[in-house]
């Protein structure tokens, strides 16, 4: 079994678990906060199915996943994994959460030759997985998908989410209300990997995302780039395994979406 193939079977396995979980979760259910975050048994439940499947077919590879952290290991692949993005919508019933899988190339074991060389998203609840390989494409469910040809920011539909820290909660907020005041169209579905999915699909436009975890993102930003979009950090250079700010658009708004979350 390839790793691209075994990345789709562990994240329609984790998703199919969580969405059985999530069916009968109840939100008096304990909910463990760490450092402010969400974190329920269903994360990690999720994630031993995933890491318990990467460990048995690969168990040479390094593995950094949102719960267990790294294994350290020295690989030339390194799997990003986020058994559950989309932690709070779980909790509180809503039905945006997903399953993220990003695999990284290091050639000679060197972080600076890395590059995403497959991207698994599973949706439970849609029952959408998407998916892509290194100058191989993307898509949908088996369906190749492409980014939107949408090129006037004011007819756009843009989104944005924000890591761990309060400055990266108070930039996204104030890149929200730029765009209010200037009625362009802006939302936070609470999942990065399902926002990234639908820049992907054409549904969004742009999603940004300051202080971006690598699990969080790793996939999404494959999926996009196969899709014909665009992904960078906040100063418009590509997006690589160091950056810490992420922007993913169709390419037509790039530099119009970072000219705004810069000035706002």
């Amino acid at each position: 079994m390839t790793r691209h193939q075994l990345a789709k079977q562990l994240a329609v396995q984790a998703g199919k678990k969580l969405l059985k979980d999530f069916k009968n979760f109840k939100r008096t259910e304990t909910v463990f906060k760490r450092n402010h975050e969400v974190v329920t048994k269903y994360d990690k439940q999720a994630e031993k199915i995933i890491l318990d499947g990467i460990k048995k077919h690969y168990p040479n590879d390094a593995i950094l996943s949102e719960e267990a952290g790294a294994n350290n290991k020295k690989s030339e692949y390194l799997w990003a994994v986020d058994p559950l993005d989309g932690t709070h919508n779980f909790v509180m019933n809503v039905p945006t959460f997903s399953v993220s899988i990003g695999l990284f190339h290091l050639p000679e074991m060197k972080e600076e030759n890395a590059y995403i060389k497959e991207a698994t998203i599973y949706w439970p609840n849609m029952n959408n997985l998407y998916t892509a390989g290194s100058g191989k494409g993307a898509f949908e469910n088996g369906k190749r998908i492409k980014v939107s040809k949408v090129n006037n920011i004011q007819d756009t539909q843009l989104a944005y989410c924000y890591g761990k820290l309060r400055a990266h909660r108070i930039k996204a907020v104030r890149y929200y209300l730029v765009l209010k005041q200037r009625r362009i169209s802006a939302r936070q579905i609470g999942s990065a990997a399902i926002e990234l999915s639908l820049v992907a699909s054409g549904f969004l436009d742009s999603i940004i995302i300051p202080g971006a975890n690598l699990w969080d993102v790793a996939a999404g930003v494959l999926i996009v780039r196969e899709a014909g979009g665009q992904v960078t950090d906040a100063e418009g250079k590509e997006w690589n395994i160091d950056s810490k700010d992420m922007a993913a658009s169709n390419g037509l708004i790039h530099n119009k979406v970072l000219k705004i979350f810069n000035n706002a």
